[in-house]
């Protein structure tokens, strides 16, 4: 991209200008060329970005119908222990004395005729687990306490896990 001293020397003046002249020319299309570079790049930056951009919506969007999707399998697997838990302690209210169906049985010394069974119940529903259980009393003959419970049939405590 220089000129040979040399050459210049023996050209004539006006092969002399019009070497400048297409230098000046050349040179006019490099600076067009590394802006049209510069132009691309901008734009191939602007694109990364508004990709990025939209991956980042897209990601969040994901994420959010994933949380959705959980939280609503949740609420089926509760209500499907829920209803097992309900089964069990119609079970055992009607007199079943099947011990797959309670985890613990005991009676308080203090509280005469009454029985206290312990029911845990499970249900899963596409990853999303429920675990709850339930305290059952049963009153059974009550007719030789000197002391009445005051306590009915049915559900005295409930846990979720």
């Amino acid at each position: 991209m220089y000129f040979n001293h040399v050459f210049i020397r023996v050209c004539h003046p006006r092969m002399f200008l019009a070497g400048i002249q297409s230098k000046k020319i050349f040179i006019n299309q490099i600076a067009t060329t590394s802006e049209r570079g510069f132009v691309l790049v901008l734009m191939m930056l602007f694109l990364l970005v508004l990709s990025l951009l939209a991956f980042s919506v897209l990601d969040n969007s994901l994420l959010e119908s994933k949380i959705i999707v959980y939280y609503q399998n949740k609420i089926k697997s509760f209500y499907a222990a829920e209803k097992l838990l309900v089964q069990k302690e119609k079970q055992i209210i009607a007199g079943s004395e099947d011990t797959n169906i309670y985890d613990l049985k005991f009676i308080d010394p203090e509280i005469c005729g009454v029985t206290f069974y312990r029911i845990s119940a499970r249900a899963n529903c596409n990853g999303a687990q429920s675990k709850l259980q339930s305290i059952l009393a049963k009153v059974g003959d009550v007719k030789d306490c000197s002391v009445k419970p005051n306590i009915t049939h049915g559900r005295q405590a409930f846990l979720i896990e």
